[in-house]
């Protein structure tokens, strides 16, 4: 898989997956899995036709090709996943339209918020790691300083009563 595969974005497999009732069935899984990753995760036009969001555009031909499946292997997984009302199939004379039913709870809208949600979790915990290290080393410095002068005192109060008096400034400020 190289740069240009990872620029088209992902999707999201939850591992409550592993309990779906396809789940050891390994067509049938790696069909759905497949229609995950070709529904389109915007409206596009096709043909004159608009392909919405969590459809594609394929035949049995195709869809057995990409997955590795035989013609028959993959018709079956199409009627399982019909049936089941994971997926709708409907076939036209020289393609079909498979849609996931349920696309949206599967895949939230965009690729790019999903990044953008992460890469801001990740900063989050940093920068909180950060400030947890200041606290650290203030209190190293603090901390000894009110208890050789006998001063008794609370750390988290301190930073409380100091985000209320911000004209306050200490020693080393």
């Amino acid at each position: 898989m190289g740069d240009d595969d990872q620029k088209q974005g992902y999707i999201k497999l939850f591992r409550k997956m592993t309990t779906w009732e396809w789940y050891t069935d390994t067509a049938v899984k790696t069909l759905f899995i497949h229609c995950l990753l070709k529904a389109n995760y915007v409206d596009k036009s096709w043909k004159g036709m608009t392909i919405k969001r969590g459809q594609f555009v394929t035949s049995i031909r195709n869809l057995a090709k990409e997955c590795g499946l035989s013609s028959k292997q993959t018709r079956r997984a199409i009627s399982a996943l019909t049936r089941t009302h994971e997926i709708e199939y409907k076939g036209h004379n020289k393609f079909s339209v498979i849609t996931v039913v349920e696309y949206d709870s599967y895949q939230t809208k965009g690729t790019v918020e999903g990044t953008k949600e992460g890469k801001q979790r990740a900063n989050k915990g940093q920068q909180l790691k950060n400030i947890k290290n200041i606290k650290n080393h203030k209190e190293k410095e603090v901390c000894p300083y009110v208890d050789e002068n006998g001063y008794i005192t609370d750390w988290d109060n301190f930073q409380d009563w100091k985000a209320k008096h911000p004209d306050w400034k200490g020693e080393d400020e």
